[in-house]
């Protein structure tokens, strides 16, 4: 794996030469942590065998180039650098970064010197040796006491880890910042490019720029990703009528309505309403979300306390399902679980890069577990399987909550209300300029209600769905309720 990772690391392919450095944290955390998994992960016969068969071939392509050597030939300098290898690729030239490993370092081999390191100061004739995984060669005078590893590539790859590993984790941390995703940093060499042939072309084909993306999302609401926009053309949106945005037949484009709202101490503000894929939604201004229900901006890790706790209130018949002529005192009570959540996480006294708690770990943080346990906990592998699950959910004769909790750690509460034959979801997360979001839809409209969760992921956090993790709760209180006495 580490070898897989030096290739994408080589061959600049951003995402990729970060994934291996996920996995290689994940196996090592196993072999710490879980001995029998990593010790099932390394007797894999199946690892075994595909190993064999890959080197297989790659020896059988060596054996043909070292049957003719001398034929291959490095032109130009640089980032102009090009090599021919006449029995790989024929005659078409090819970038030096698909050579050894020293090309793409920061100092790749010199042929007209015996030592590449920059400190060299030998003049003379010395013993010298070469390292041939990555073409670099040192005057043994020159090296240090290990001359198991070369110097130059053991520092270049313990920079570029650090580096790809602080980017990797700003990005599942922080899904929507530009600048840790988009375009990794990139060391300046003259033999590296800053974007391969491949980026560019991503990035020719991602013709919206971060304003432009504003825009496109305040237009319709719909993901990112379904948007083109070309110059001097309509809008391509793959969710409107005839595959065109526009105002007259985008369901995401109608202005929303802005309704004033007094809820407790926040005074006399607005909130909007939506309705779009038969799914009405209630954005929260600003002051209403799980980092700013205090009146400040705090970081908040409590959106599963807060679910948690919004359950046991809808389940005390204190939190409703919404609707136009109540919506006021569900964002009330929903208010109330944001400040609740927030002061219990807070007696936690958890680390502050503590990631957000799941169920089991929120409902044990009390002696009486909220009165709420957990009876089935589904991972999500595609929204057509949570909307299979929902369905499912509809058909029982009680109401019942579960904690959705999508990629990158953020819950939200899902209630089922059988008398009124509706889903509300309850979301304390900011959303743009917005606070948290509720929204409700009726039983028979499942598969749109799935639909506006999924772009809901999509639009605000990057993610999707997929992945999620889907506990169901049960009110202990009503099915084992206390004696008498």
């Amino acid at each position: 794996m580490i070898r897989i990772w030096t290739m994408f690391l080589c061959l600049e392919r951003r995402h990729y030469n970060k994934a291996p450095l996920v996995w290689l944290a994940m196996v090592t955390h196993w072999g710490m942590h879980h001995p029998g998994l990593y010790q099932m992960l390394q007797s894999n016969l199946v690892l075994s065998k595909l190993k064999a068969k890959c080197a297989k071939i790659l020896a059988d392509i060596f054996a043909e180039i070292a049957k003719h050597p001398g034929n291959a030939v490095i032109s130009g300098q640089g980032k102009n650098a090009k090599v021919n290898l006449p029995r790989l690729f024929g005659e078409e030239e090819m970038k030096t970064k698909i050579l050894p490993l020293g090309h793409c370092s920061t100092n790749p081999p010199n042929e007209r010197k015996r030592c590449d390191l920059p400190s060299c100061t030998v003049t003379g004739e010395e013993a010298w040796m070469i390292f041939e995984g990555c073409s670099h060669s040192f005057h043994l005078k020159c090296m240090s006491d290990d001359i198991n590893f070369c110097p130059l590539c053991q520092q270049f790859l313990r920079e570029k880890a650090k580096q790809l590993s602080e980017t990797a984790i700003n990005a599942i941390l922080d899904v929507n910042s530009k600048e840790s995703v988009d375009r990794p940093h990139v060391a300046s060499s003259d033999n590296n490019d800053s974007i391969t042939n491949d980026e560019e072309e991503a990035s020719d084909n991602d013709t919206t720029n971060d304003n432009n993306l504003k825009e496109l999302i305040q237009k319709c609401g719909h993901p990112r990703k379904g948007h083109e926009f070309p110059k001097n053309r309509d809008v391509q949106c793959p969710h409107c009528k005839d595959g065109i945005c526009a105002s007259n037949v985008c369901p995401r484009q109608a202005q929303p309505t802005s309704h004033p709202l007094t809820v407790g101490s926040t005074g006399n503000t607005h909130y909007n309403i939506n309705t779009h894929y038969n799914v009405t939604d209630w954005l929260l201004p600003h002051q209403i979300a799980q980092s700013t229900i205090f009146g400040i901006s705090i970081g908040s890790n409590a959106s599963t306390v807060i679910a948690v706790m919004g359950a046991r209130k809808f389940l005390d018949g204190q939190l409703s399902i919404p609707t136009s002529e109540n919506v006021l005192s569900c964002i009330a009570v929903f208010a109330d679980a944001m400040r609740e959540g927030n002061m219990h996480y807070n007696t936690l006294n958890l680390p502050s890069h503590q990631p957000n708690l799941d169920v089991n770990e929120t409902l044990q943080t009390r002696d009486d577990n909220f009165g709420l346990e957990v009876t089935e906990e589904l991972g999500l592998f595609s929204p057509l399987y949570l909307e299979n699950k929902i369905i499912d959910i509809t058909h029982h004769q009680e109401n019942s909550a579960a904690v959705l909790i999508t990629p990158p750690g953020k819950s939200m509460l899902l209630c089922f209300n059988k008398s009124q034959q509706t889903i509300a979801l309850f979301e304390s997360h900011t959303h743009g300029n917005n606070g948290g979001l509720i929204a409700a839809c009726k039983y028979n409209n499942i598969h749109n209600f799935v639909s506006f969760l999924n772009d809901m992921c999509s639009r605000y956090w990057g993610s999707s769905l997929a992945g999620a993790i889907l506990p169901f709760l049960n009110d202990v209180r009503k099915t084992h309720p206390k004696s008498p006495g």
